[in-house]
């Protein structure tokens, strides 16, 4: 888990990304404004290894953003183990 927010707060989130950043794992902010503002060069890209959940999702900047879905990145709750009788 990258980043999250409790739903029902409505949160604004700025997320600042700069030559060569790279960022993993799921942002959740169901009921939140997020930005993601880049500013890196063709040669080095901000990347974003990242599932973004939000109510208002914004790109800006001048930049080259990459965003790569990645599942191992994911989150996920731990697996269970149950016990039968």
């Amino acid at each position: 888990m990258l980043l999250y927010v409790k739903p029902g707060i409505k949160a604004i989130i700025k997320i600042n990304g700069t030559s060569g950043s790279t960022f993993g794992g799921t942002i959740y902010a169901p009921d939140s404004l997020i930005t993601i503002n880049g500013n890196a060069g063709a040669d080095s890209p901000s990347e974003f290894y990242t599932s973004i959940i939000g109510y208002d999702v914004n790109l800006t900047g001048a930049s080259n953003i990459n965003f790569i879905y990645d599942a191992t990145r994911d989150y996920g709750f731990p697996a269970k183990l149950q016990v039968q009788k």
